[in-house]
């Protein structure tokens, strides 16, 4: 499970809620659970705010190798 996803789950969030809480679509969030892009780095911040992590661990959301996200 992608990382992110796991964050979105424990703040009780479905993907269409945290696009809307960030100003992106729905597809957007799916493409950043699935590994096949990655959110602007304009969102970090927000993406932190949301999510209640330091802007360092939304970085490391988006680099942890794949094998560690299984």
């Amino acid at each position: 499970m992608h990382p992110l996803k796991r964050k979105r789950l424990a703040k009780d969030l479905t993907q269409a809620g945290l696009a809307e809480k960030l100003g992106v679509t729905g597809a957007a969030v799916s493409a950043w659970e699935t590994g096949q892009r990655i959110p602007e780095p304009g969102l970090y911040a927000k993406l932190s705010k949301v999510l209640g992590i330091t802007p360092d661990e939304v970085v490391s959301l988006f680099s942890e190798p794949a094998a560690a996200r299984d």
